[in-house]
């Protein structure tokens, strides 16, 4: 392998930083490789990483295991293999303002959900404020990815998904008080 192209799930963030320290160190090029990053802001995740594999944009993806699972589920399945993991647990989680009286997920029900379009998302979110003793009605919105975090900074949806390790701090250094769902 001459080059090797990796496609981030997100835009940059703690999360890849050793993709780029070993670039900037030179390990690929001393092992004769020529890596692109590829990152979601470039394209501003009209394609997912997952895709990017499927469609050979690139060789490699950071990806959650639910996009595995769900190419294995398509009407014509596409082999993504899962070889490794960044985290020993998932990090994300579905999140709320905590001043906004939802205390469980069965209080989504009548409250509006931005969603990233992912193609089990909606069906978790609802099963999931069902499993909780709610009926699973929810008002899904469909703002732009990766303006996602902000629909719950300026208050225009009540709940969305979000990554602990980056959304998280970024709510606690701003001082806003999360009800986090796992």
């Amino acid at each position: 392998m001459k080059s090797l192209k990796i496609a981030l799930d997100w835009t940059p963030n703690a999360n890849h930083v050793g993709f780029y320290v070993a670039q900037q160190m030179g390990f690929y090029k001393n092992a004769g490789i020529d890596l692109q990053i590829i990152h979601a802001g470039e394209d501003h995740y009209k394609i997912t990483p997952a895709k990017k594999v499927e469609l050979g944009l690139v060789d490699f993806a950071l990806c959650p295991l639910e996009s595995v699972m769900s190419y294995q589920t398509k009407a014509s399945p596409f082999s993504l293999q899962a070889i490794g993991t960044l985290f020993k647990e998932d990090l994300s989680a579905v999140v709320c303002k905590s001043n906004r009286g939802i205390e469980s997920p069965k209080h989504l029900d009548g409250k509006s959900y931005a969603s990233y379009k992912a193609r089990y998302e909606d069906a978790i979110i609802k099963q999931m404020i069902i499993n909780d003793g709610g009926s699973g009605s929810i008002e899904l919105q469909y703002p732009d990815k990766l303006g996602i975090w902000n629909t719950i900074e300026n208050n225009q949806v009540d709940a969305t998904w979000i990554f602990m390790n980056w959304e998280g701090v970024q709510a606690q250094q701003k001082g806003l008080d999360l009800n986090v769902f796992k």
